[in-house]
């Protein structure tokens, strides 16, 4: 018979009541702090879409559904639905973290991630859009990416997060960058200390074993590696800064300026400007994981430790 009391991490029951999905989180610390900050989001994505609607019509609105709704009388109705969603939903998802994490569920985890950030990324896009007209789609789509990095980080642990545990991580980093100068002190010693210290060994005993060579790298090898770090490093800076260079560009050879002749730098989705949103956004995607690319080349260990 299948008990509905308290789910221990090691002892999960194989199937939860659906009730659990909606409570479950409240009993994990971190996690509750995580689902109240991302409570007000939902609020925050309607008084801003309403805003929108208010300023420069309907056109805003890319969603035929809210659309629909704002020009109706029934918008009060999707004003509390688009409100009380959105903190369902997290409230979901981490509670399907919490029963699913011994034996976690990436697949099923990642697309409800997506769904987030997604949710996400259009309130971010509101907001750029209100109080600024500089590169809202763009700091739009950072916004949503770096969320659901986030949350991929967050959601896919083993276990809690505490303030303890974070300051036992702070020390145990203090502790290997302590024991990483030491180690370069000792590496560093002159060689005329170490002929000494053979003399002397020599001289004291009969026999001498063989010292085995040195694994260090020379310094001029450990010169070249840093070297191909700091380019590596140059690059990622350099992708990140040609990203709104190219976008420029790509607007330019798809006929965007007569876009933002028209409609100046607010952005509204329709058979126009699909086009343009597609490319532009498989663009960043592209140029984000060269840089990506380059940055794991740099903190890349095969040549030797940093």
């Amino acid at each position: 018979m299948l008990r509905t009391g308290m789910y221990k991490e090691n002892n999960l029951p194989q199937r939860v009541p659906f009730r659990s999905l909606f409570t479950l989180w409240w009993g994990t610390k971190w996690v509750r702090n995580l689902v109240l900050l991302f409570s007000p989001v939902g609020l925050i994505d309607s008084i801003f879409t309403l805003m929108l609607y208010q300023v420069h019509g309907s056109d805003a609105e890319y969603n035929p559904i809210v659309k629909g709704a704002l020009e109706s009388s029934l918008w009060p109705m999707w004003f509390a639905i688009n409100t009380l969603s959105f903190p369902v939903l997290v409230m979901v998802v981490s509670s399907f973290y919490l029963v699913h994490r011994s034996k976690p569920r990436l697949g099923v985890m990642r697309l409800m991630m997506l769904v987030v950030a997604l949710r996400i990324f259009g309130t971010a896009y509101d907001i750029f859009v209100f109080i600024s007209h500089v590169d809202s789609l763009m700091w739009a789509t950072f916004t949503g990416l770096a969320t659901f990095v986030a949350l991929n980080h967050l959601y896919t642990r083993d276990h809690d997060i505490s303030v303890k545990g974070m300051k036992q991580w702070m020390q145990r980093y203090v502790d290997r960058f302590h024991d990483y100068l030491l180690l370069r002190g000792v590496e560093g010693r002159p060689e005329k200390e170490a002929t000494v210290l053979e003399e002397k060994t020599t001289e004291s005993g009969p026999a001498r074993e063989e010292r085995p060579e040195s694994t260090t790298k020379p310094a001029s090898r450990k010169f070249s590696v840093k070297i191909r770090r700091a380019m590596w490093c140059l690059a990622a800076v350099a992708v990140l800064i040609l990203v709104p260079v190219v976008l420029d560009f790509v607007a330019r050879i798809f006929r965007g300026e007569r876009w933002h002749e028209v409609f100046g730098r607010f952005f509204y989705w329709n058979y126009q400007a699909g086009l343009i949103f597609v490319i532009g956004f498989v663009t960043v995607i592209l140029m984000f994981s060269l840089m990506m690319y380059f940055l794991m080349r740099m903190f890349d260990e095969s040549e030797g430790p940093w």
